[in-house]
């Protein structure tokens, strides 16, 4: 197994490759909920000093993976990249063009796996903004950081729940009766 120096030097303490992912990702998750003792958590989780935790704090500074915040009680928070897309829904938009154009060059270093179900995912709920909505604008965007990755899909399309109502409406159903299983 692999060894990682965190400190390089004389009385340098090695841990497994493992060790220090597991390490680094509970500490970015405890940053992420904003939690002011996760460096003492983190120590004792991990049977570590708190000062080995500080030196994974500069190390993610380093990688650009969070930086010092004001506006966070814990003093960091994670480094977030979000890029934004309008389109205007103008009967040409193809769901699956937009996603391998604009979203899947965003979504670096995901398995294939992963790329697989975006693509999925994405294409369902463009395509409903795209041919149920009757928008007239849709915007969608990538929030990313190191820990999570979010796509939002909005439009100013009439919404789910009244194109139901209408559908309903349309078809004779003014009033749904739900049965309880009593008579």
């Amino acid at each position: 197994m692999k060894n990682y120096d965190l400190k390089k030097g004389k009385g340098s303490v090695s841990f497994s490759e493992e060790k220090r992912k597991a390490i680094q990702l509970y500490m970015l998750e405890k940053i992420r909920m904003d939690d002011t003792l996760f460096l003492k958590k983190t120590a004792e989780v991990f049977s570590i000093s708190e000062t080995s935790v500080r030196r994974y704090v500069k190390m993610c500074i380093d990688k650009k993976l969070i930086e010092v915040s004001n506006k966070n009680q814990c003093g960091y928070r994670l480094v977030t990249y979000e890029k934004k897309w309008s389109v205007s829904n103008d009967g040409t938009l193809e769901e699956d063009q937009i996603f391998y154009a604009e979203i899947l060059p965003e979504l670096k270093e995901i398995s294939k796996n992963a790329e697989d179900i975006w693509a999925y995912t994405f294409a369902e709920i463009m395509n409903n903004a795209i041919e149920h909505s009757g928008a007239e604008k849709i915007s969608y965007a990538v929030k990313r950081d190191c820990l999570y990755t979010e796509i939002s899909i909005v439009d100013d399309g009439i919404g789910v729940f009244k194109n139901i109502q209408k559908y309903l409406l349309a078809h004779g159903i003014k009033k749904c009766q739900y049965r309880t299983g009593s008579s």
